[in-house]
This record gives C-alpha cells, structure tokens and sequence, in this order.
C-alpha cells in the first residue's frame, strides 16, 4: 500500500493512498511564526499504520519546528484562543511515541501562554 503524502504550500499536509484521502494534518502560524500542530486526523481504518508519523515528519521538513502545546483544552479556551492545538489521549500518546523516537524534539513542546501547563 502506497501513501502519499502531500503539503498544500500554505498549511495543509493530507494522506492519500490511491486516490482516497486517508488523513490530513493542519498547522497554525501565531504572530510569532511559530509552526504548531493544529490538528491531525487519520480515517480509522488506517490508523496505527504510521500514516500521522509521515505527515508531522513532513511537517517538520516544510516548516523545520512543528511546536505541540503542552496548555490543556481548559487553558486554550480561558485564553480565548479557539485554535486546536490541545491534545486529546491518541494525539497525547503519538506526540509521547514521536518523543522517544526522536522525531519531535522536547523543547518543540510549549505552553502557548507561557502558563504552568494543568
């Protein structure tokens, strides 16, 4: 099974294997150009095949620091901030995995307000 993995030039990496889309991953510019993972998503019949470890590597080669926020979904939405850089548990566990294998790198994890994170 062939993945393909394209980036739109501006924001968007997607997955595709054929001509089906099988996963799509969204990063947010902040006002500092910060690159940070916005959101990830990979059809559930083709999880747990390193389909989402593909796109954030790509992610990494267009925009060289792809930051992940370590603020909880309580955080975001006290700051009035309606991005979706909060993780969920499967997005905690990829990022955890991601960690170890070196592919995302410690100090990429930030709290985006500069708040303890919960």
């Amino acid at each position: 099974m062939k993945v393909n993995i394209e980036f739109n030039g501006d924001c968007y990496i997607t997955a595709y294997i054929e001509n089906k889309q099988v996963g799509n991953l969204d990063i947010y510019t902040d006002d500092d150009g910060l690159a940070w993972l916005n959101g990830i998503e990979v059809n559930k019949d083709y999880r747990r095949q390193g389909i989402a470890t593909r796109m954030i590597k790509r992610a990494i080669k267009e925009f060289g620091e792809v930051y992940v926020s370590t603020a909880s979904q309580h955080q975001h939405n006290f700051n009035n901030d309606n991005t979706a850089r909060y993780l969920c548990d499967d997005g905690a566990d990829l990022v955890n995995k991601l960690l170890e294998r070196k592919v995302l790198k410690k100090n990429w994890m930030l709290n985006p307000f500069g708040e303890e994170d919960y």
